[in-house]
Formats: C-alpha cells, structure tokens, sequence
C-alpha cells in the first residue's frame, strides 16, 4: 500500500509515473463524485461531496500547469452520484460546468449517476452496498489510467475514516457549509 495516495471527502491528490507513490485511490463514494485527472506521466483524483467548493477544482489545474499542461490536454474521467438525489445531481453538473469554464474537452461521463439512491440504511444490509456506492476509484499514473473498485476496502476505508482529516471533514459537513479541496501531499 505504499504506492497509494489515499483521498477521502474533499481531498485530491496529484502524482506521476517517476513518484514513489504514483497511485492516488478514494474511499467509497454513493452522492459524492470520484474525478480523476490524466495527462501523459501526470495524473491527480478527487473525491467532492456536495458541500464541496466547486471552484477549489482549480487548484488541481494549477497543479498541472506547473508542468506546462493546459486543462484542454487533461482527460478527466467523472463517477459517481445520484441522479434521484436533488443535491448529488445539481453537484454533479455543477463540476461539469466546472471543468467546461476550465477549458477542459475530454470528460467522460459514462460511469456517473450509474447507482441507486440509498433511502434507508437497513438496504445496506439486505442488498449489500453495490447497488448504492462505488466501491472507490483509483488513478494509476504509471499507466495513465483510472479504475473504478466494485467493492469497498475495508482496510482502506479504516485508513481514511481514522485519519484526523476525516474527522475534520465530518464536523464540516455536519455544519451545512462547503469548504474548498485540500490536497494531500506524500
């Protein structure tokens, strides 16, 4: 697991294929979104939640343009959400209009809004948790290329939800505010 970059909600990291850790992957997501971002050696991943600063997605342009790489070269690769949820659908398309406004002209979005909306935990229990979340996402930089886990990695998600940005994260979604991004640095 050394070579993972771990992001949980509103977190990014970027990587290339010449770092010691030249994979980024997310938690489990169901609403929020997995965004990764590619180009050439270079490649970064987001996991936005809809209490997200949707215009905080420039620092990770910024992060490309270091390497003179314009948001028009970048794939972006979008998954995740709900389509019956009123706020993951508006969040969603409000990271398209996003990127669009960055200059960005390959998005795939054949994997978003794909799960069900959860109505009541207990479906969890009873239907497992496919048909509600992804199982996380991961970039890989060494091969330019995005994954996205069917299951959740219960050693993964421990790493995460144990991590004193995690706990962060929850207090700030509990207030009903959006916050911007932050990057996590290996």
């Amino acid at each position: 697991m050394s070579d993972i970059i771990l992001v949980g909600q509103k977190q990014w990291a970027f990587t290339s294929s010449d770092s010691n850790t030249p994979k980024v992957q997310t938690s489990s997501f169901g609403p929020c979104y997995g965004v990764s971002f590619i180009h050439g050696k270079y490649a970064a991943l987001a996991h936005i939640d809809d209490t997200t600063q949707i215009n905080s997605i420039t620092s990770i342009f910024d992060r490309f343009a270091e390497y003179s790489i314009e948001p028009k070269n970048i794939k972006v690769t979008i998954v995740g959400g709900w389509k019956e949820h009123p706020e993951s659908f508006k969040w969603g398309i409000f990271i398209i209009q996003k990127l669009q406004s960055l200059g960005v002209e390959t998005i795939s979005k054949s994997i978003m809004f794909r799960k069900t909306i959860m109505h009541d935990i207990s479906q969890t229990f009873s239907q497992g948790p496919q048909p509600f979340f992804e199982g996380g996402m991961y970039v890989d930089a060494t091969l330019g290329k995005t994954y996205v886990l069917k299951d959740p990695d219960a050693t993964i998600e421990r790493r995460i939800t144990e991590s004193p940005e995690f706990q962060l994260i929850a207090q700030q979604n509990s207030s009903g505010l959006e916050y911007p991004l932050s990057e996590v640095r290996q």
